[in-house]
């Protein structure tokens, strides 16, 4: 109890020394008369901006991966990348008691609430006793859930994609199903920058060489395989190589996972195990309509793994191996890309600039307010996903074990200048322009142009030639705690911006954060078929349905 409340005057003391002079019009603590600004003449202002920083400084403490220095936080990260320094309970306190920030851990806690008191208990004992092996089950859930979601009426705050009157609902026609659909969920749905251009060229740094791939395909199966461009025309592997219409999606960093301990399924009497994590193959072929399609799947990474087609298959056994796609790239997409290099990596922008910009710099509402909530959640939530018996332990077939490694692997590979559009799009080939239908590109490309000119006009507006940004101290300051060499240990971050152009392609990437942020974490998994995150197989090996394979506990 003496620790507790010593953490609770601790943190208050933090946020008097924060949020000093409460009389005055703002809680930052300077004088209103201090004009926004990149620096200023009048001596007491500079003074007040020095201490404002000092006082933000007081909280936002960095962990530095420095043994020796007394560290607050548990985060399994900390020596790797820069964390808040501070422990659980502490920020806890803070972002509760502070003005600004108080208002997301007040949403934050308020949705918390209404999902598991008054959504989960009637949804739970309506449907408890529903045997979920027909797609009909799954719609009513599906319905049920958004039905009490829009209930709310809070679509502000709370909403999926699904409650809006322009979504298309793949579900009741079991249109999710078909072959179409599942293309579309790779270059629209969760996560869609995996699927990538195969090229003949050995040297080619983009998509993945043929050389690369034909180590780990069934090159028996594909030899004599052909594939359609149009009713009348098919092609060989080796014509849709040579004409640059060969699509893959595999992700080799999921090659070597293996199964978690299973917790969740609540069934413990039926006959079933967790089917294997797999890391299969599917092969694509750009038709002549300018649209993709799978025309292949390959279990795993093998070269003498079988081989499924639409036509030399069972229709639920070649639904299955499209669903075990999905679940590879589910795992991968929330452990490396969602928390791993958006959560972890990222957070040091939002986590530092308090620390280098005072709350008179012109910079400084535009972070504050894309920033909001940032910090308090991944700080107090990152056990959640890493931790053994925690959420993600239970409902991942990997466990916590996988996003753990993965993420590693993510803060592993940071660098400013690949987690971009570019990389994303251009580093997988599917800069393509003869797809017409790759949605999350060409929505993507539009929200990014609009970046480019609010930040060019922006940064115009501020800074009337590059010696005010070389002049900018507090940016600077910034700029060079993010580099690699400093605190930040942003790999490929500049260590001074020389040019107004440089800020601008920082500005531009910041918001591209939001737009990567949204589609890996699109909200499809509320229709658990199309999203599924553990499948099961029965013991004795007889065949079960994709739906008879989901988790029972969901």
């Amino acid at each position: 109890m003496g620790r507790h409340l010593s953490t609770i005057l601790s943190v208050l003391l933090l946020v008097v020394l924060a949020n000093a002079h409460p009389h005055r019009h703002r809680y930052d603590g300077l004088d209103p008369q201090c004009p926004v600004s990149i620096t200023t003449n009048r001596q007491s202002c500079a003074a007040m901006r020095l201490v404002d920083i000092q006082r933000a400084r007081y909280w936002y403490q960095l962990t530095d991966g420095n043994t020796k220095t007394p560290s607050q936080t548990s985060f399994l990260f900390k020596n790797d990348i820069p964390w808040l320094n501070q422990s659980t309970d502490a920020i806890q306190y803070y972002y509760a008691i502070d003005p600004f920030e108080s208002r997301y851990m007040m949403l934050l806690a308020t949705m918390r609430n209404i999902v598991t008191e008054k959504i989960m208990p009637p949804l739970f004992q309506a449907f408890k006793s529903f045997p979920f092996v027909t797609n009909r089950e799954y719609v009513a859930l599906h319905q049920a859930w958004n039905g009490a979601l829009a209930q709310l009426r809070t679509q502000q705050y709370f909403a999926n994609p699904t409650q809006y009157p322009d979504f298309t609902d793949h579900s009741t026609n079991k249109y999710w199903e078909t072959d179409d659909a599942f293309t579309q969920r790779r270059l629209a749905g969760i996560c869609p920058i995996f699927m990538k251009k195969v090229y003949c060229d050995e040297t080619e740094k983009r998509g993945i060489t043929f050389e690369r791939l034909e180590s780990v395909l069934n090159m028996r199966f594909f030899e004599n395989f052909k594939m359609k461009i149009n009713d009348h025309v098919e092609l060989t592997i080796e014509q849709a190589l040579a004409d640059e219409r060969l699509f893959v999606q595999y992700i080799d960093e999921m090659d070597d996972f293996m199964n978690s301990i299973d917790l969740t399924d609540a069934n413990r009497t039926d006959s079933r195990q967790l089917r294997k994590v797999r890391s299969p193959i599917a092969v694509f072929i750009l038709k002549e309509d300018g649209n993709l399609a799978v025309v292949a799947i390959q279990e795993d990474p093998n070269n003498d793994s079988r081989v499924l087609t639409p036509s030399n298959s069972q229709a639920q056994e070649w639904l299955l191996l499209k669903a075990q796609v999905e679940q590879t790239a589910i795992q991968y997409c929330h452990g490396k890309v969602h928390l791993g290099s958006v959560h972890f990596v990222t957070t040091i922008y939002c986590l530092s600039f308090r620390r280098h910009l005072s709350t008179r710099h012109p910079l400084y509402n535009f972070f504050k307010y894309h920033c909001e909530g940032t910090v308090p959640h991944i700080t107090l939530t990152f056990n959640s996903v890493t931790e053994k018996g925690e959420s993600i332990d239970q409902i991942f077939a990997v466990g916590a074990n996988g996003p753990r490694i993965l993420a590693k692997k993510a803060i592993d590979e940071r660098n400013y200048e690949t987690f971009t559009f570019d990389g994303f799009i251009k580093g997988q080939g599917m800069d393509d322009r003869r797809i017409k239908y790759y949605p999350f590109r060409d929505d993507a490309a539009v929200l990014l142009a609009e970046y480019g000119r609010f930040a060019k006009e922006w940064v115009e507006s501020i800074y009337d030639h590059h010696n005010c940004i070389k002049d900018d101290h507090e940016l600077q300051g910034w700029v060079a705690e993010l580099s690699d060499s400093s605190k930040g240990k942003m790999v490929g971050f500049p260590t001074t911006f020389y040019k107004k152009k440089q800020l601008e392609t920082f500005l531009q990437r910041f918001l591209w954060y939001n737009v990567i942020h949204t589609a890996v974490n699109y909200a499809t998994p509320e229709f658990r078929p199309v999203s599924p995150i553990k499948l099961y197989e029965d013991k004795s090996g007889i065949p079960l349905t994709l739906l008879q394979s989901l988790p029972s506990a969901f």
